[in-house]
């Protein structure tokens, strides 16, 4: 997987600078120059940890954040979470630190879907 290239946008976002071609989970996806994120969504409270800007696997939470903001559906994000998981995966992450982004985001949305009723 390669890496994404951001330029820095405002206080704590990034705007990407260069098409980033992604191809997980058998999904073939190009996130667009000019795409906006703040990095992996991480509370406060854990950024000593893991911060939310860390190169290590800021790519895969560039690839994560635009599938989630496409997402209509349980699916949408449940394919947005693995994809997430696979991207942490090759960029060489800790299967201990997948682990934990993937079912924190996880539960995460399987809590947003139910309090917004998606299906």
């Amino acid at each position: 997987m390669h890496r994404v290239v951001v330029k820095p946008f405002g206080k704590d976002r990034f705007e990407v600078v260069k098409e980033f071609e992604v191809s997980l989970c058998g999904l073939n996806f190009i996130v667009p120059k000019g795409f906006i994120s703040d990095g992996a969504s991480v509370p406060r409270i854990f950024w000593s940890i893991y911060p939310p800007y860390k190169s290590e696997y800021f790519s895969a939470s560039i690839a994560h954040d635009y599938l989630c903001q496409k997402a209509y559906s349980k699916d949408d994000y449940k394919l947005a979470d693995k994809v997430l998981k696979e991207a942490m995966s090759e960029l060489g992450c800790s299967k201990v630190k997948t682990f934990i982004f993937y079912h924190a985001c996880n539960t995460f949305h399987v809590v947003k879907c139910f309090l917004k009723g998606l299906k």
